[in-house]
């Protein structure tokens, strides 16, 4: 089912990867995942803490695989990275859930979606340099 917030602009994302090019990283969504388990663990939102607690384990083993080292390396990880991105609505949706729509946990998990999405499209684009450009040759 598709989520009923707003989805993330092609814009929003250039912008992020024009102007904040060293916030897409894997670690700051980990971060901010990592605070959201404790802050809604602390709140008594006990399923949402889980939740993020485990995005965070998916995004340490993430960080843990490093960079690729060949094609099928680059479409794992662009397919893991989908994945993550699919985990990363579901966790935005579920923190407006618990918080509320406008609440600050809310604006940091759309920013930790915005970040993945940023990432990705990085990440397709080094794929594709690798499979068509001068590192295919």
């Amino acid at each position: 089912m598709p989520s009923r917030y707003a989805t993330i602009s092609a814009e929003q994302t250039a912008r992020r990867i024009d102007t904040m090019r060293d916030t897409v990283t894997l670690a700051a969504v980990l971060d901010i995942y990592h605070r959201l388990s404790i802050d809604a663990f602390n709140d008594t939102h006990e399923d949402l803490a889980s939740e993020a607690e485990a995005a965070t384990g998916t995004l340490r083993e993430l960080i843990a695989a490093g960079a690729p080292r060949g094609l099928n390396d680059s479409a794992r990880d662009i397919h893991a990275i989908d994945r993550m991105i699919d985990t990363a609505v579901a966790l935005r949706d579920d923190t407006a859930n618990a918080y509320g729509r406008y609440f600050h946990h809310t604006r940091q998990a759309t920013e930790a979606l915005e970040i993945l999405i940023a990432y990705g499209t990085l990440i397709e684009a080094a794929d594709a340099d690798l499979r068509t450009g001068l590192t295919a040759a």
